[in-house]
């Protein structure tokens, strides 16, 4: 049986070559039963999304005191439908943003021909206005104590990329 292997994914969302890359890697060599599991972290967290190329960036700057009490994700809903048009939008030229969307979907099909589950992290889903209502069918979130234990397992083999 072949050790579990998993990816915590750390590359920004915007570095098209990177998830590119490992889109590749996954496919051209890896056996069909592996990654196990691949967590978007920090700046990949977009990757969730059914389209990033529509998020925000992060929000991580203060509120005026009147939002405070709005949840994070209201921020993110009332942002313009157009990239281009929200200046706190991804910072994705538009050719960029179909690769952008087009790479958060290889990601689901290839976790859908492979039996991977996909994760991400909650407290950085939520940073780009995503909960489990707003991340794309079939990713779940996931926190700290979950990453630890797998990185900490002596039974798995975790990639950080």
């Amino acid at each position: 049986m072949t050790q579990p292997l998993s990816f915590i994914i750390n590359a920004p969302c915007t570095c098209i070559e990177a998830h590119t890359a490992l889109q590749r890697l996954i496919e051209e060599a890896l056996p069909q039963d592996q990654p196990r599991t691949l967590i978007f972290m920090g700046a990949a967290a977009p990757m969730a999304s059914p389209q990033p190329s529509t998020l925000n960036t992060p929000m991580a700057s203060p509120q005026p005191s009147s939002q405070t009490t709005q949840p994070a994700n209201a921020a993110a809903s009332a942002a313009p439908a157009d990239p281009a048009a929200a200046p706190d939008s991804l910072a994705v030229a538009p050719a960029a943003a179909a690769q952008l969307d087009a790479l958060a979907a290889g990601y689901q099909q290839l976790a859908a021909r492979r039996g991977t589950t996909l994760l991400v992290c909650g407290r950085a889903a939520r940073e780009y206005g995503l909960d489990e209502s707003t991340v794309a069918p079939g990713i779940s979130l996931t926190g700290y104590m979950e990453l630890l234990a797998l990185m900490n397992s002596k039974e798995h083999k975790v990639i950080v990329w």
